[in-house]
C-alpha cells in the first residue's frame, strides 16, 4: 500500500521535485514518516477529524425519474415535474432547501415504446441541514 500512495503521489505532483504531503483522516497515522516523493509528510495534530468535518460539510443530493410520453404532456412540463420531485427527495434526505439546484437533467428517448416517450432523470443536491 505504501508503494501505491508513492505512486498516486508521483502521478499528481506538477513537478518532479519532491513535494510536502499533509495526511489527514483517520488512516493518515499509519503511514510511514517518510514516503518517497515526499520532501515532509505532515499530520495535523486534529488530523483524524478530516474525514467527519467533510461528512458535515458535504452535500446532500437525491435522483427522481420518470417516464413520459411527449404527445401526452409537454416537454418543458414533463422536466419540471421530475425536478420537483428530485427537489423534494432532496429535502427528505436533509438538504437545505435554500440551497438546493439542479444539477443533472438527463432525458433518454425510448424509441421502442409509443408515443415519443422518454425517460427524465434529474439530480438536485443541497447543503445539509444541520
Amino acid at each position: 500500500m505504501v508503494e501505491m500512495l508513492e505512486e498516486a503521489l508521483d502521478k499528481i505532483k506538477t513537478r518532479p521535485e519532491p513535494e510536502i504531503v499533509i495526511l489527514v483522516g483517520g488512516g493518515s497515522a499509519m503511514w510511514p514518516k517518510k514516503l518517497k516523493g515526499a520532501k515532509e509528510v505532515i499530520r495535523p495534530k486534529e488530523a483524524q477529524y478530516a474525514n467527519a468535518i467533510e461528512a458535515a460539510t458535504a452535500l446532500v443530493g437525491a435522483y427522481a425519474e420518470k417516464a413520459f410520453s411527449y404527445e401526452h404532456i409537454p416537454r418543458s412540463n414533463a422536466i419540471e415535474e421530475v425536478k420537483r420531485e428530485a427537489i423534494k427527495r432532496a429535502i427528505e434526505t436533509g438538504a437545505d432547501p435554500a440551497s438546493i439546484e439542479v444539477i443533472e437533467v438527463e432525458e433518454t428517448a425510448m424509441p421502442y415504446l409509443p408515443g415519443n416517450a422518454v425517460k427524465i432523470r434529474v439530480k438536485a443536491i443541497g447543503k445539509l441541514l444541520l
